[in-house]
């Protein structure tokens, strides 16, 4: 059997009997990462937080020797962390985890990007924000993929909605809506596309519009006035003329690392 238990300042029997040394927590994260992963432990280095690019003083990986590990992976004749994703390739492609590409999303009135305000990783609190901030080509945190599966669609592939890459953030709407005060609201994404409000998307005509029951489109999308500010207004009819500009135009876009070891894998037939 197996409890869990909270610890209690009023019971000292949940009182910690032992002493958990700093960046011990990071360490064993680092380690099972870079030891099951195999080549995909690369994508350690997108997560500054984890300080996978930390050096010991000789040297060598702050988080330690990984090869009594990597012995015990062979030994067992473990399959690669590709082959795990393909044989939940329903979670992984379908859900968007290993997307196509990942672009920036640049607003035409006000000539800046879409940028996610909190780390790379999972929210600490299941929620985070978005804002307009100049483009910047480098910054991790506008780049932006499809996510969750369609259910409007047979078999349910990729995508319904838009992610904040390296994160567990999917676009909800706009903060105090209907209209919205300048933000973007995200929340963690349902991969299952069960959840109408992350419906969101750049149609044909460069709307970012919200999806309706049944899979009509809405009449609300998400637009950036020329300060930056964000808000959900009723969406442009014919995007508001043959001649006018998009709303949204994806720039920079580009295969992500993830995306680019697991079809490389798939084309060794190391995840058949």
């Amino acid at each position: 059997q197996v409890a869990h238990m909270w610890r209690v300042d009023s019971d000292p029997r949940t009182h910690a009997n032992y002493h958990v040394e700093e960046d011990s927590a990071v360490k064993n994260r680092l380690r099972a990462a870079a030891a099951w992963f195999g080549d995909f432990a690369q994508k350690l280095h997108q997560f500054p937080e984890l300080g996978a690019e930390r050096k010991a003083s000789d040297g060598s990986p702050w988080y330690g020797d990984i090869a009594d590990i990597v012995a015990v992976k062979r030994r067992l004749g473990c399959r690669s962390f590709a082959w795990f994703m393909h044989r939940f390739r329903d979670v992984y492609e379908d859900g968007g985890l290993v997307p196509n590409e990942i672009f920036h999303l640049k607003s035409s009135a006000s000539g800046m990007c879409l940028t996610y305000l909190g780390q790379a990783g999972a929210s600490p609190d299941g929620k985070g924000r978005a804002e307009m901030r100049p483009c910047d080509g480098k910054d991790d945190r506008q780049r932006w993929h499809g996510a969750n599966r369609d259910t409007t669609q047979s078999g349910q592939p990729c995508c319904s909605g838009l992610r904040a890459w390296n994160t567990d953030q999917c676009i909800k709407g706009a903060d105090g809506e209907p209209g919205g005060t300048g933000h973007v609201r995200t929340v963690v994404c349902d991969i299952g596309g069960q959840t109408a409000s992350q419906a969101w998307s750049v149609d044909s005509e460069g709307q970012l519009r919200k999806r309706g029951s049944k899979g009509f489109m809405s009449s609300s999308c998400l637009e950036a006035d020329a300060r930056g500010s964000l808000k959900v207004l009723l969406c442009r009819r014919g995007g508001a003329g043959l001649d006018a500009a998009p709303q949204w135009v994806r720039q920079w876009a580009e295969e992500p690392l993830e995306t680019r070891l697991y079809r490389q894998a798939l084309e060794n037939g190391e995840a058949g």
